[in-house]
């Protein structure tokens, strides 16, 4: 059996059986299991664990050498075909996991918030601002890998600060670069070249339209 873990998994779902049976999707985790007995996991583009794996008896126990020991018991495993099962007590309550097999590491939408994206239109409680926020029709937001954000050409000139994505739903908080910090949280929907920003706090509701770009507007 083994030979059949080996190899590149994503997780497809969680069940957590008690009352009233709880199901997580996943997106974007996944774990790889490597020769030499070599593990790592992540969730799309960043990898966050790493450590050990064995199987015995179809029983598969799992080491984060960066992480915490786990008490757990080895989870007991089942493959068909591409999929994969394993089922194990958590805490007095049977864990069911679900994961199938893939060639390559699966994209977050955190990952495709990347890039340069090129502000157009913007609601402001409904109202078409798009002049008063964008008024040189430059402005921009640059998304980078490390969590930092800058934003040019817009009527406060530059500004910049870190970015923080939820693991499990659409959403976006900000942290400007001031002395005294100032976050902001936005509901995100990405349609291919397309990123819309909706206000979540707030006295008014604001949407803000941008297409992706792949090079930097001028002042």
């Amino acid at each position: 059996m083994s030979s059949k873990i080996k190899g590149l998994w994503v997780f497809q779902r969680e069940r957590i059986e008690r009352e009233g049976q709880i199901e997580h999707e996943s997106e974007a985790n996944w774990i790889r299991f490597e020769d030499d007995d070599y593990q790592e996991s992540g969730s799309g583009w960043q990898k966050h664990t790493f450590g050990t794996w064995n199987i015995k008896k179809k029983k598969l126990t799992i080491q984060n050498t960066n992480g915490y020991e786990d008490t757990n018991v080895p989870r007991k495993v089942k493959i068909k075909k591409e999929t994969m099962t394993w089922v194990r007590p958590v805490d007095g309550k049977n864990v069911t996991t679900t994961l199938k097999k893939i060639e390559h590491i699966p994209v977050a939408k955190r990952d495709k918030l990347l890039g340069v994206w090129k502000l157009g239109t913007v609601l402001d409680d409904g109202v078409d601002k798009s002049h008063e926020y964008n008024p040189k029709g430059t402005r921009y937001v640059h998304i980078r890998w490390d969590n930092f954000f800058i934003s040019d050409n817009g009527p406060d000139g530059r500004t910049s600060g870190v970015y923080h994505v939820d693991a499990h739903i659409n959403e976006i908080e900000v942290y400007y670069n001031k002395s005294t910090v100032t976050r902001q949280s936005f509901v995100f929907e990405l349609n291919g070249d397309r990123l819309v920003l909706t206000s979540v706090a707030g006295d008014k509701e604001v949407i803000m339209d941008f297409k992706k770009i792949n090079y930097l507007p001028k002042h």
